[in-house]
């Protein structure tokens, strides 16, 4: 990585297991993440209420609140707006991926089935933060692929 490799994460996923694999996905990164999980949408305006993170890394199924109802949440303050959201989700309707890049996030990710693939995933996101293509994502390129790389972004 080039300019930062430095993070603070906030994942939003009610999944213990899911969580977990994120962990061990992080511990295979070259950079310093500060990681913090919330499995509520109290607890992630509990952390937000005092924090700012570099990244929100947000599943849509979740319950009583879901992660579109937090998303538009997080975007409708200003507080949030440098704020890179990432919807990391198992859902692959494509309603909720339009929802979801009309409501503000930056990329939408199917959560993948190996914590190799989550490792990759996380230091091509990565990567394209660092090189500042964040602000070039469109919503042809909204959905993040692994097999694609980097050339699309």
């Amino acid at each position: 990585m080039t300019a930062r490799n430095s993070f603070t994460i906030l994942l939003v996923d009610a999944d213990s297991d899911d969580q977990f694999f994120f962990k061990e996905a992080i511990t295979h990164i070259e950079c310093n993440i500060q990681l913090v999980t919330a499995s509520s949408p109290e607890e992630t305006l509990e952390y937000l209420n005092a924090n700012t993170p570099d990244f929100i890394f947000l599943d849509i199924n979740m319950p009583f609140i879901d992660g579109k109802d937090s998303l538009q949440h997080i975007r409708s303050s200003k507080k949030f707006n440098a704020v890179n959201v990432i919807m990391l989700t198992t859902s692959s309707n494509e309603k909720d991926i339009n929802d979801c890049f009309e409501l503000g996030a930056n990329l939408y990710v199917s959560k993948p089935s190996s914590q190799l693939e989550l490792t990759t995933i996380l230091q091509q996101i990565f990567s394209l933060y660092t090189e500042n293509k964040f602000e070039k994502l469109t919503r042809e390129n909204f959905v993040f692929e692994l097999k694609h790389g980097l050339e699309n972004y």
